[in-house]
């Protein structure tokens, strides 16, 4: 190859990648604190990719953000995100919610090292959700029950509502959406 064909490859390939909002998902062995730690940031970036980025049910690259999403938040033993079942209830129809809700539950409690609710941290992850669902770009399944939270959300009531799911891992009967 020519010398002057390297000098402008070169420079284009590092400005595609300046472009590029792909995150580079890291195939690691997550085994220690350390490692979790270590990638705690890459975990965030892919969340806020997973957040941006339209949701494909095919698409490869975000089928491997989600693995290591999932794994990083489930395995990181500095986070202890607990999801009622009342609120995975809203990931039923697009299971994309999922590790959104995860992920933003996480960052959560990395960010807020001292408070140590849950409640704050699935309100974090509801109102991920309701970010991504807001943004439709026409690939997510409409859903009732996410239009509820919407008018919680916008009457500034879902805090509460929250509360009352989480009340009723005493005991306390509620009825969800």
């Amino acid at each position: 190859m020519k010398p002057y064909a390297c000098g402008f490859l070169i420079p284009l390939f590092m400005l595609i990648s300046a472009f590029s909002n792909t995150p580079i998902i890291p195939n690691v062995d997550l085994q220690t604190e350390a490692d979790f730690r270590l990638y705690q940031e890459d975990a965030f970036l892919i969340l806020d990719w997973l957040m941006d980025e339209p949701i494909s049910y095919g698409n490869k690259q975000r089928t491997k953000a989600n693995l290591f999403l999932m794994d990083w938040v489930n395995g990181a033993p500095y986070i202890s995100v607990k999801p009622h079942s009342a609120l995975l209830q809203y990931t039923y129809e697009n299971p994309a919610f999922l590790p959104i809700f995860m992920g933003a539950a996480a960052r959560h409690q990395v960010n807020h090292p001292d408070d140590h609710k849950f409640i704050d941290a699935s309100v974090a992850g509801i109102n991920a959700i309701l970010r991504v669902y807001q943004a439709d770009r026409g690939t997510i399944i409409q859903s009732e029950k996410i239009n509820q939270l919407i008018r919680l959300q916008k009457n500034g009531e879902l805090r509460a509502w929250a509360e009352d799911i989480w009340k009723s891992m005493n005991g306390q009967k509620i009825n969800p959406l």
